[in-house]
């Protein structure tokens, strides 16, 4: 069975009915609820170097992954 990533945005009021119905229909095994991290991104050089870092990773560790795969 394949695993499924997704990021989304949705509002606040809704938060707690969306993640019920999604745990109640799908077979979550992990799900997180994301900071707002906008402005930091765009005020602190050290966050902003920390998230291009975290992209790199992620898809070096995707290739690896699809190249072990095959």
């Amino acid at each position: 069975m394949p695993t499924v990533n997704a990021t989304f945005k949705i509002d606040e009021f809704q938060l707690t009915e969306f993640e019920s119905w999604f745990r109640n229909h799908y077979n979550v095994v992990d799900l997180k609820i994301l900071p707002e991290t906008e402005e930091l991104y765009l005020n602190d050089p050290i966050f902003k170097k920390l998230v291009q870092n975290v992209k790199t990773c992620t898809k070096l560790r995707d290739e690896y992954i699809n190249k072990v795969n095959v």
